[in-house]
């Protein structure tokens, strides 16, 4: 017996919610091969005859004909359904991006799909005040200072399956066009949060006042966190990142670092990933005039790089968002992006994916002469919260 008969077993049997259960154990258990052991054309042979076609060509309504489940009761249809559903959920979870690595996600707590207000937290405005015998301790208050989240944006796709489409699945393109929609949702979603991490999208609103994500020195900005005609070529590259955060100050007080680098995360292209590695994981260095002439000295020193300190990120969607806005190959193999990402970016999710199989019958079916469609939907948000704890290396 196929497993479109033993579904049509199971639904006679024991119902909607059974049938659904067993489709996706066994699709979880890797019981079917979705491109070779599935039809939806046998699934409707099952539920409504091998002659459902020629019904159709005879101009009955085999939807609705005594001997067939109607549309409504989402039997054929509804399995149909729910199985290209949990192929959209697998290819958009197999969509595999270090992004979610580098950003800290969070809820909408001001429940609307507007821009929102989070408090910022700075330090006190004076240090090392010493209280004498009888004397008031200084007093702080909650500050004032905020950082405003974008509004909520949506992403998501539509499949149709038309009729011709369910008679002539012979093929595994149906399945395809459902893989196709889960990870096209979620490639749109990885790229909106690396336009924001990357500064493509400045997404950072301080105390109301729009700014941009990176500021160079030349740029006068509020801060500095962009080195450009950056290489990267051994630990002083490194180390001329981590220097540039520290080197940062809190807003209100210039006499505190705002960020110590207890976590330092780095996101390269792939084609930078192996020498990034040699050059992080490497036992020794060399120093000094080595030249062979003369009567020279060479240092040999253990990496001042601690192995293991820092989290290696390479991700293509990168390379691509990079390409896109106009940065040539060769020029990307500098780029690099270093310091306590999670704490510099935030997601701000408000509807994480959702699949639907669209109410039947509508008039989409009827217009568009559509047998069912499946939709995927998610909705979000990236913004920046403290590019003070990020430091960005570019060739120009």
């Amino acid at each position: 017996m196929s497993f479109e008969h033993k579904l049509k077993s199971i639904y006679e049997s024991n119902g909607r919610d059974a049938t659904y259960a067993a489709l996706h154990d066994a699709i979880a258990e890797k019981k079917i091969d979705a491109n070779r052991d599935w039809s939806i054309r046998r699934l409707f042979e099952a539920f409504h005859g091998h002659d459902w076609m020629e019904k159709m060509q005879g101009g009955k309504p085999i939807m609705e004909s005594p001997e067939s489940v109607s549309l409504s009761s989402q039997a054929a249809v509804g399995i149909a359904g729910q199985f290209l559903l949990s192929i959209i959920k697998d290819a958009y979870n197999a969509q595999k991006s270090s992004v979610d690595e580098l950003i800290t996600t969070i809820g909408v707590s001001n429940q609307n799909l507007g821009a929102e207000v989070v408090g910022y937290v700075s330090s006190p405005s004076s240090l090392g005040e010493v209280v004498n015998e009888g004397e008031a301790f200084p007093a702080d208050i909650v500050a004032t200072q905020s950082v405003t989240l974008p509004s909520i944006v949506k992403w998501g796709r539509i499949l149709n399956v038309s009729f011709e489409a369910a008679a002539g699945d012979k093929t595994s393109q149906i399945i395809k066009q459902a893989e196709m929609i889960g990870t096209t949702t979620k490639t749109s979603v990885t790229y909106h949060k690396y336009n924001v991490i990357l500064g493509f999208l400045n997404q950072y609103i301080f105390n109301t006042n729009q700014l941009s994500t990176y500021y160079t020195a030349a740029a006068a900005g509020p801060f500095v966190n962009k080195i450009t005609s950056f290489n990267i070529t051994d630990y002083s590259s490194i180390n001329q990142l981590e220097q540039t955060i520290l080197n940062q100050v809190d807003p209100y007080n210039p006499n505190l670092p705002i960020e110590l680098l207890d976590r330092k995360q780095v996101l390269v292209v792939p084609q930078s990933l192996y020498k990034l590695k040699t050059i992080l994981e490497g036992e020794a260095v060399r120093g000094g005039n080595y030249a062979v002439a003369g009567n020279n000295i060479a240092t040999y020193a253990k990496n001042p790089l601690v192995a293991g300190e820092y989290e290696v990120h390479s991700d293509i969607y990168v390379q691509k968002v990079l390409q896109s806005n106009g940065m040539s190959y060769a020029d990307s193999a500098n780029f690099i992006l270093f310091g306590n990402l999670k704490k510099a970016f935030m997601y701000r999710e408000f509807r994480p994916l959702e699949l639907t199989i669209l109410p039947q019958p509508s008039t989409w079916n009827i217009t568009n002469d559509t047998l069912f469609s499946c939709r995927a939907v998610t909705m979000g948000s990236a913004g920046v919260y403290e590019p003070r704890a990020v430091c960005l290396g570019v060739v120009s």
